[in-house]
């Protein structure tokens, strides 16, 4: 099955095209590409949206040497991006992995890997947004959380299929997989709140 065949039916038909991906045995090298260039191309989005904004309110400030440093300094932000949403892959799958095996499950992580890898073609949604930037900013500003949440959800709906495909658990068990690590990664940045002097 061709590659843009299997993400087209995996955004249509999770739970028959997951079913494919894991009993094809399909290459390692097409989720690796799909994050690459999802991750990739948001990255370049909001790194020029982010310079533009930069640039306006710098020349507004009359410190236009300070907006040129701080346009460079966005363009550098693009590659450490695009590495990030890669580890993020991997720590994410990892996670999601080891909860399912808590569950019960039986899987293999590869699998659940190479699944994750095809659905990140969902940062398409934010990635609409940021084309829409140089049109009309605002709207595109205030679309971009609601078109990234909307990413995400589509995101852990298509692979709620695959854990439940893949390690053999109940929908409730496979949705936990997936929701727990999203929860322990947003409380990290506010532990250190809890180590503050009360006063």
């Amino acid at each position: 099955m061709r590659y843009l065949e299997l993400i087209g039916g995996l955004a249509l038909y999770p739970e028959k095209y997951v079913t494919i991906i894991v009993h094809e045995d399909r290459s390692f090298i097409e989720p690796l590409f799909t994050v690459l260039f999802f991750q990739g191309i948001l990255a370049t989005i909001f790194s020029a949206a982010a310079s533009s904004i930069v640039n306006s309110v710098m020349n507004a400030a009359a410190a236009p040497a300070l907006a040129g440093l701080l346009s460079s300094l966005m363009a550098a932000l693009v590659p450490i991006a695009t590495a990030l949403g890669l580890f993020a892959w991997f720590i994410w799958s990892l996670a999601t992995h080891i909860l399912a095996k808590l569950f019960g499950g039986s899987g293999d992580y590869i699998d659940l890997l190479k699944v994750m890898g095809y659905t990140w073609f969902t940062l398409i949604l934010p990635i609409v947004m940021g084309y829409i930037y140089p049109l009309s900013p605002l709207i595109s500003i205030a679309a971009t959380g609601v078109f990234t949440l909307a990413a995400l959800i589509w995101f852990i709906y298509i692979n709620y299929h695959a854990v439940k495909e893949i390690y053999g658990i109940p929908g409730a068990e496979a949705l936990l997989s997936l929701i727990i690590p999203i929860i322990i990664l947003a409380t990290i940045p506010f532990l250190p709140i809890a180590f503050l002097p009360r006063w």
